[in-house]
């Protein structure tokens, strides 16, 4: 079905080709939405370019060009505005019929991709054995409504929620878990069932706060992280059952939000890889020693000349950046992608320019393209980010479910002879879609007040 905008254009291009010689000149019709709905639906300002073309009066072209554009059954006849826009309002008939056929095709009047593209979409990423907070929401939001959109485009969209499984912190919570068991073992057993993330996430937090100033802790922590590392079965074990734990009530939260992912490769799938990509960003000489560390400059780049990438420390260690660029390469050895598309909050913009630099100096993907689709922060009344009374951040189980009760609230309010079990589905609906769209309705490269109202 042919777009109203595109057959207005194509009347207007015909109409001015067959009144004035030098139509052709111009490569559409300057056909756009009217910007107050009163003036109608759509406007063009082709009589102005023409009138200076043709050394004429543009409303004078303006009404010749009127002329030949009588009422068909998708518009009105123009309405002469201004210096010369032409006004079109479409016809009520043509629009319920041009709806209805939208509908019926489950197109709405979209055309699939001429040539479709196989995306790779990496959002949300939470942290393993922290609970996801408000923070957590615009990479998840954005990124699921780019998956549909892309999908609907008839792209093959393949979602992969990065998760942080693997790091230093494991350390500090296996150090904790392991004290808390000795301590009362079937009070954590009902901590596990019952609040897995919260326990683990508290454990952790007790464990860095007195490390501070316990030298010893903070050893143990880091002896357990060698262990863990290096293998060791019974924090191995452990491990997975921090991650799986966090994973089941990751699940419910994207259940709600109606999200879901292809794929849940955390940072540990790319363990093996890492020493690899050293090694060969180093053969390649990208990468060279600095001060006992491995790191890739940008000389000669205006923007990252003073900015150095950081991927292996000095104590040999990897780091993100180490496990991004092991990332990119498994993607495109297994995917074979023709574009990947990060979607992170804009603290994350020099991490993503120094890593597409690296990509595309190694050559590992020079077929495939790499974007940072970058949001801006959620705050709150105070303008800065959104936190509760005890300055935490919010838990993002609790916005969703403040959404869902103040929806209810109003429903009941509104339609109490309603049976609870209809409003409170209703009140899911609406709230969490609420969320969404007053998200989704943001500038996204903004930040923004969050307002309940």
């Amino acid at each position: 079905m042919k777009s109203p905008r595109k057959h207005l254009e194509e009347r207007i291009v015909d109409a001015a080709q067959r009144l004035f010689a030098c139509a052709t000149v111009f490569d559409a019709a300057g056909v756009k939405p009217c910007a107050d709905s009163r003036h109608g639906d759509f406007q063009c300002n082709l009589a102005m370019a023409l009138g200076k073309a043709l050394g004429r009066n543009p409303r004078e072209v303006a009404a010749e060009l009127a002329a030949a554009l009588p009422e068909d059954a998708v518009t009105t006849a123009p309405q002469i505005a201004g210096p010369g826009f032409l006004n079109f309002s479409l016809k009520t008939d043509w629009l319920n019929g041009a709806l209805a056929t939208a509908r019926s095709e489950g197109r709405l009047g979209m055309d699939a991709a001429e040539r479709p593209q196989t995306v790779i979409l990496d959002f949300s990423g939470p942290n393993i054995a922290k609970e996801m907070h408000v923070g957590h929401i615009r990479s998840t939001i954005l990124g699921d409504a780019l998956s549909r959109i892309l999908r609907f485009l008839g792209h093959r969209v393949i979602t992969d929620n990065h998760l942080g499984d693997w790091g230093t912190q494991f350390g500090k919570i296996l150090a904790g878990y392991k004290a808390e068991v000795a301590k009362d073992a079937a009070a954590v057993e009902v901590a596990m069932a019952e609040r897995p993330i919260e326990f683990l996430e508290e454990t952790y937090q007790g464990v860095y706060e007195r490390s501070k100033e316990d030298s010893a802790l903070e050893d143990l922590a880091r002896s357990e992280l060698a262990a863990l590392q290096k293998g060791d079965a019974e924090n191995l074990a452990l491990w997975h059952r921090f991650v799986e734990a966090t994973k089941v009530e990751l699940h419910k939260i994207y259940g709600r939000l109606g999200v879901t992912f292809d794929h849940e490769l955390g940072e540990s799938a790319y363990n093996d890889r890492l020493a690899g990509v050293v090694r060969d960003l180093e053969a390649k000489g990208i990468a060279r020693l600095s001060e006992g560390a491995v790191v890739v400059f940008f000389e000669g780049d205006a923007k990252l000349a003073d900015k150095p990438f950081l991927i292996r420390k000095s104590d040999e260690a990897f780091l993100y950046s180490t496990t991004d660029l092991a990332t990119v390469q498994y993607r495109m050895e297994t995917f074979s992608p023709t574009r990947s598309i990060y979607v992170t909050d804009g603290r994350q913009q020099l991490h993503f320019q120094q890593l597409f630099a690296t990509v595309g100096r190694w050559g590992v993907c020079p077929a495939m393209a790499l974007e940072h689709v970058w949001f801006g922060a959620i705050l709150g009344d105070d303008k800065r980010p959104l936190k509760t009374r005890e300055g935490k951040p919010i838990k993002l189980r609790a916005l969703l479910d403040e959404a869902e009760a103040r929806a209810l609230a109003l429903i009941s309010e509104k339609r109490p002879e309603m049976p609870e079990g209809q409003r409170r589905e209703i009140a899911r609906v609406v709230g969490l879609g609420a969320l969404k769209y007053a998200d989704l309705g943001q500038d996204r490269n903004l930040d923004y007040v969050f307002n309940w109202e």
